[in-house]
């Protein structure tokens, strides 16, 4: 039988103390026996058994979020909120626990300090992923704002939206059950023919340039079309292919 080593905790980690919970609370009844035959004095009752639950759940979901973010293989920022609303809708459950009041007090006042700091970015990172879209923002906004109306917000985005933005939202949730298998940046790189906001797009050749080379290239395209006084965007491309080879790559 494989031997198990249970890790000790470090009351200045919580993380120490959820590896310790979650590894012990599957050998509950090993431990109790031997707490037993050893007449150990502070042996755990039903009740802490109970509450270590309790605590192991608690802290679940932040050892899997900042497992998460901790990746390097994957896109992190678009599951910022998501991660965020797990985490708003676990202090809302147990914010009336009475083992949890004076450790939720604590906690809430640390969420609202840095909520407000959340850059608007990682906002429209979830909005982006085609998991979310909308519906996880939504949700976030609702638990942290819930006395204020978005309405206001829902008709100015309605305002906003164009065909690109709407058809992107008509497209059904992309349903995926690990985060980790989800390539975001790969999926977006399948749809760009139907997303893409122009017919241009950057080639193999043009994205391997040297930045002396791009440079000479911006450089030739305003100069180019300030000779000639032109505007109108076919007839400066006209223009350059006229220059020759090098001058069009610029575009």
């Amino acid at each position: 039988m494989e031997e198990k080593r249970l890790l000790l905790t470090c009351q200045l980690r919580w993380n120490s103390i959820f590896i310790m919970l979650r590894d012990a609370i599957p050998y509950q009844k090993v431990l109790d026996l031997f707490f037993y035959d050893s007449d150990f004095p502070h042996a755990p009752s039903p009740e802490d058994w109970n509450n270590a639950i309790v605590i192991r759940d608690f802290f679940q979901i932040f050892f899997d979020s900042t497992k998460l973010f901790s990746g390097t293989s994957y896109v992190t920022s678009s599951a910022f909120c998501y991660q965020l609303s797990r985490i708003s809708l676990l202090l809302k459950k147990y914010a009336n626990e009475p083992g949890f009041i004076l450790m939720y007090e604590d906690m809430k006042d640390k969420y609202d300090k840095y909520w407000k700091r959340v850059p608007l970015l990682l906002g429209l990172a979830s909005c982006m992923d085609p998991r979310y879209k909308f519906t996880i923002l939504e949700l976030l906004l609702d638990l942290n704002y819930e006395s204020e109306p978005l309405s206001d917000h829902e008709s100015e985005t309605d305002t906003v939206s164009g065909p690109i933005l709407t058809q992107y939202l008509d497209l059904p949730i992309v349903n995926v059950c690990s985060e980790k298998t989800f390539d975001l940046l790969g999926w977006w790189k399948n749809e760009e023919a139907a997303f893409s906001g122009s017919e241009r797009v950057v080639t193999k050749y043009r994205s391997c340039l040297l930045p002396e080379t791009v440079e000479a290239l911006v450089c030739l395209k305003d100069w180019f079309q300030a000779e000639e006084g032109l505007q109108d965007e076919n007839l400066v491309e006209e223009t350059m292919k006229r220059r020759g080879d090098v001058a069009a790559m610029a575009y």
